[in-house]
């Protein structure tokens, strides 16, 4: 799947509006103040924040094992840039998966924590 069909998908499965979502993430890309990652059926997008740091946001339509694998690409090629922290925001129409999601990390050894930004509800050192 490509980038825009893996983040549609996703969208729709929490009735967010895709076209929006879309366009705003090309608006970040486009203006280089986004990044996308892609492995498998997930895209990650990072947004840099201060202090050599970067604002996290997963889309994902692959199974649990692939997710795993996916995270573990996206982790080694943040491990090979000069960011510092990741960070994360919850979702309440997300929070299920996005606890799954910071499972899975932990089980790769990321070190998840509370946030020390209160605009983000969690970070990971790198």
């Amino acid at each position: 799947m490509t980038p825009s069909q893996i983040i549609t998908a996703e969208a729709q499965k929490y009735g967010a509006n895709a076209d929006i979502m879309l366009r705003k993430i090309n608006k970040l890309v486009s203006s280089h103040a986004g990044m996308l990652l892609q492995n498998n059926n997930s895209v990650l997008l990072l947004i840099p924040v201060p202090n050599n740091c970067v604002e996290l946001h997963l889309f994902t339509v692959d199974t649990p094992a692939k997710i795993k694998s996916s995270l573990k690409y996206f982790v080694s090629k943040i491990k090979q840039s000069d960011i510092k922290k990741v960070y994360g925001k919850s979702n309440n129409a997300q929070d299920a998966e996005l606890q799954k999601t910071l499972q899975i990390l932990k089980s790769i050894g990321i070190k998840v924590q509370k946030s020390d930004n209160p605009a983000y509800t969690w970070m990971a050192p790198v």
